[in-house]
């Protein structure tokens, strides 16, 4: 629900500004418990399918570029490369998923044809109804096309540096760990061979 309502929170036209309670009770009084809920089955997708794809691409450019070149770990430039190539992969593979999150999200605050028509008279406005992950989708491409499934990807694009700085130090940061751990290790069987002799 916090997702849900920072989506809602980002979008919203509206310029009075609302506190977490107020807008929990607007969306319980307009749109009952489930309205909390909205885009919860894409968002579960979503980030199934963000990390499966993110985890695939960097293992698989990983082991690429190690079979390319003796070593045992990525160097800080091919951590970074490798991962910038999961995160791209990643961002435009998903990003279809998280427009229709989106979508699922704020339907029911955009004003359907009928209340545009109808705002002058006294009939009371009329919310969108709540739209499935497949009915969003054909609701996309009705409505604004194949392309608009990648709305929001340079932006997305430009987020691919976060998880490149959170891999790159990990693995840097395992290096290093590895590379002390085999030299106490040999240090350690040097030792006792010595003490064998």
């Amino acid at each position: 629900p916090l997702i849900f309502l920072s989506t809602r929170a980002a979008v919203d036209k509206n310029k009075d500004k609302k506190s977490v309670k107020q807008a929990v009770l607007e969306v319980l009084e307009n749109e009952g418990i489930t309205g909390l809920y909205s885009g919860l089955s894409s968002s579960l997708l979503g980030i199934a399918v963000t990390n499966f794809v993110y985890y695939g691409f960097y293992e698989k450019s990983k082991s690429v570029v190690l079979r390319s070149r003796p070593g045992k770990g990525l160097t800080t430039l091919e951590s970074i490369l490798v991962g910038m190539i999961a995160g791209s992969a990643t961002s435009i593979i998903s990003n279809p998923i998280w427009v229709i999150q989106t979508t699922q999200a704020v339907r029911t605050m955009e004003p359907t044809s009928s209340e545009t028509a109808t705002r002058d008279s006294s009939v009371p406005a009329q919310k969108p109804r709540k739209l499935g992950f497949v009915q969003t989708i054909n609701h996309i491409l009705e409505n604004e096309g194949f392309l608009a499934f990648w709305r929001g990807i340079g932006p997305a694009l430009a987020l691919v540096v976060n998880p490149v700085i959170q891999y790159t130090v990990f693995e840097q940061l395992k290096n290093r760990l590895l590379a002390r751990r085999t030299a106490r290790l040999r240090a350690a069987g040097s030792a006792s061979a010595a003490v064998l002799t």
